[in-house]
């Protein structure tokens, strides 16, 4: 059961940052500079860790975006510079949070293999739902529509 929910999870991540892409026309510039910095700071370090490895200078948002975590993905559609691109897919920044604190709650209990509470469980296959329906339809006639839809 667990490793369906965490790959809806990880589809769901995956279409998140699609959207972002999109809905900032992977400019790496409209990401608020804090999570710019953030996932600069962690490609050079995930650089040092290989032999020879070198960050990259210059990098579009697609590629610093798989350095923010599920957390970060929500800064970067909630932020007040951003939120206006993303107002008509999340309706509300109150219940974008709450969604993405019962997603986070049961990605981070999956990933890091402690129990989960039949609440939590519940809540987060409703975040999940939730996200599916609205990336569903806001990635709509994209080139790449996100898997574990439904």
């Amino acid at each position: 059961m667990h490793a369906k929910l965490d790959a809806r999870i990880e589809s769901t991540e995956f279409a998140l940052r699609e959207l972002i892409v999109a809905r900032l026309e992977n400019d790496p510039g409209r990401l608020p500079p804090h999570l710019t910095q953030k996932a600069q700071e962690r490609r050079d370090a995930a650089a040092r860790r290989e032999p020879g490895g070198q960050s990259a200078t210059s990098v579009d948002l697609d590629g610093a975006l798989v350095y923010l975590d599920l957390r970060d993905l929500q800064a970067a559609v909630a932020s007040k510079s951003t939120w206006p691109d993303f107002s008509q897919v999340f309706a509300t920044k109150e219940l974008l949070e709450t969604r993405f604190t019962q997603l986070s709650e049961l990605r981070n209990a999956i990933r890091h293999s402690r129990s989960v509470s039949e609440t939590a469980v519940k809540d987060g296959e409703a975040a999940l739902i939730w996200f599916e329906q609205a990336l569903d339809a806001a990635l709509e006639g994209s080139t790449v529509s996100p898997a574990g839809g439904g």
